[in-house]
């Protein structure tokens, strides 16, 4: 075996410094040479020593070319390893090189770059040709990696612009469908922007922007409709108190049932957030009329408390909407109907107005317990309207009578309700006798509505005859105008005069066309069974009298005294004549 002395004189001579420092200056300058010198330097002296060596130990020639021989075996086998090593690194430079031109090249496609090889340009540079060793495996890589690091910074710019772009698409396409954004992703419609890797130009990033812009403006439009469907929602839903339990502080409820509710108020209670803030927390909007820029929805897509702003979401907000409206309609009919009912019972039973007060006080809203307040109410009324029934049909015949007056009901008129009018057994004052009371005056209610236009130009008639008798009466005395206050007197005979002449003829020519019409419309069916009919039936009847046959006596009585009244005149005349000639005669 070499002694450690041995090792390191061979690796001096190798290094061509014989016994001085190490220098690798020869090997640098010419390698191949320096090398071919330096390993015959170094087998001669490793030969030398070794055959000292042997001589002293006494190796025989054969093991000594034995072991030369494995000597040289390992030299050699270490030579070849040395050149494995460096061509497994050259291969590695290429593969490197090749697999950065092929993501330089596809970068270049997606970008949509026109460049050329920087390693065919490198290659053309004349100070690289001039070189006796031509263009290093390193040069390459190095140029290669240069330009590819700056395509590089320009893909992930790209990048990250359209996968942006793509997730604010899918974001939204997800929120206005009612969808999650995977299966936006997975969509069909949205096929033309799922590739985000093979076109990154401006051109295609602005389309993604574009397109994404898009679906957010709708989005923004989607939310402000939902936002004021939201708001009319909640108002009805207050309006009409079924507020779900859990929800602005209702009670929480296992399971509840009101009027009126649906499985959506929920929801609809709880999509609701302000934009601002606000001293009230309970979220729901204050009084800003039909304001809903302070709102916006609680989340873009629907959970188990918020509605969000999906493709159905506007179809039930709409559709909930509807029936809260019929809803509400429905009870203010009932409401409207009970109340009217409720007034007509309090003025019936004379109710005190401070209990009337106390009621209305205590009622608010179109709630349920509104209604239930209102069904009570009536209740208790038909309840003492049951103790009071004596009184109250007492009252209700009083109220006939005066309306039979009003209305100038005739005998048989009266006659047809004597069954009921004349029940006066206590057992026998039901609230179906009642009923029947004011029924019948309900319809002599309406009669007298419909006749008070006719009795108005009757009462307006009536009033001019008597001034036509009154200036008749008037004119008879010709000293009427011969006082101080004579000019006073002739102008009321002149309007007297004016309202007998003109307005009178106009009123009973008017009159007699309503009296027919009436009485088209009122006369009774002629049946086999009717052998004697009266004859006023259907007629207007006016101080027990059809009207029309009171204006004809009317007018045929003035008509006679006026006729009598002239040939009263004649007569004196006549007379006076007589006596103007007899008295001539005797003198």
């Amino acid at each position: 075996p070499s002694t450690p002395g041995a090792t390191s004189s061979i690796k001096s001579s190798f290094l061509g410094g014989g016994g001085g420092p190490p220098s690798t200056d020869k090997l640098l300058r010419r390698p191949s040479s320096a090398m071919r010198d330096s390993f015959q330097q170094l087998a001669s002296q490793t030969a030398h020593q070794l055959e000292d060596i042997w001589d002293i130990v006494g190796i025989v020639p054969e093991e000594r070319a034995s072991q030369l021989a494995d000597l040289v075996d390992r030299i050699a086998a270490l030579c070849h390893e040395k050149i494995d090593q460096e061509e497994q690194l050259a291969d590695q430079f290429r593969k490197e090189i090749a697999s950065a031109r092929a993501e330089w090249e596809e970068s270049c496609a997606v970008l949509r770059i026109e460049e050329e090889d920087p390693l065919v340009k490198m290659k053309r540079d004349p100070s690289v040709n001039g070189a006796t060793t031509g263009v290093s495996l390193q040069s390459e890589y190095e140029v290669m990696m240069g330009r590819l690091e700056s395509i590089r910074g320009r893909m992930e710019v790209a990048t990250e612009d359209i996968v942006n772009s793509q997730q604010r698409i899918y974001e939204a396409y997800a929120a206005l469908n009612g969808c999650s954004v995977d299966e936006a992703r997975d969509c069909g419609e949205l096929e033309a922007w799922a590739d985000t890797k093979t076109n990154l130009t401006e051109e295609q990033l602005e389309l993604f922007r574009s397109k994404a812009v898009e679906l957010e403006e709708s989005v923004s439009s989607r939310t402000q409709a939902v936002v004021s469907l939201l708001v009319d929602c909640q108002t009805l839903i207050r309006e009409l108190g079924i507020v779900p339990p859990g929800c602005e502080g209702e009670a929480e409820s296992d399971g509840y049932i009101e009027v009126g509710q649906n499985e959506d108020d929920v929801k609809i209670m709880n999509s609701l957030k302000s934009i601002e803030r606000s001293n009230d927390n309970d979220g729901r909007p204050r009084s800003r009329g039909k304001s809903t820029d302070s709102y916006t929805v609680a989340s873009l897509f629907e959970s188990s408390s918020c509605i969000g702003i999906g493709k159905d979401a506007l179809d039930h907000l709409t559709s909930r909407i509807a029936e809260l409206n019929g809803e509400k309609r429905r009870r203010r009919e009932k409401l409207a109907e009970i109340g009217g009912e409720i007034a007509s019972l309090w003025s019936m039973l004379r109710v005190p107005s401070a209990e009337q007060h106390a009621f209305t006080k205590s009622v608010r809203g179109l709630g349920m317990d509104t209604m239930d307040k209102g069904e009570k109410e009536l209740n208790r009324l038909h309840e003492l309207k049951t103790v009071m029934i004596g009184k109250l049909i007492r009252e209700q015949r009083q109220t006939i009578d005066e309306l039979w007056e009003r209305t100038n009901a005739s005998k048989k008129e009266k006659a047809s309700f004597d069954r009921y009018f004349h029940v006066n057994d206590e057992d026998k004052l039901t609230s179906e006798l009642l009923a029947k009371h004011e029924e019948y005056a309900g319809a002599l209610t309406a009669k007298l509505e419909k006749m008070q236009p006719i009795l108005e130009l009757i009462e307006r008639r009536e009033s001019i005859i008597e001034e036509r008798v009154e200036l008749e009466m008037l004119q008879k005395d010709p000293d009427r105008l011969k006082g101080r206050n004579a000019s006073k007197q002739l102008m009321k005979e002149e309007k007297m005069m004016r309202r007998v002449q003109k307005e009178l003829p106009k009123i009973t020519q008017h009159l007699e066309k309503k009296l027919k019409e009436w009485y088209v419309a009122n006369k009774p069916s002629q049946t086999d069974d009717d052998d004697v009919r009266d004859e006023d039936l259907g007629h207007f009847m006016y101080k027990g009298q059809p009207y029309l046959r009171t204006m004809k006596t009317q007018e045929h009585e003035w008509v006679t005294r006026k006729e009598r009244g002239e040939k009263e005149r004649q007569r004196k005349r006549q007379e006076e004549r007589s006596t103007s000639s007899g008295s001539a005669f005797g003198s």
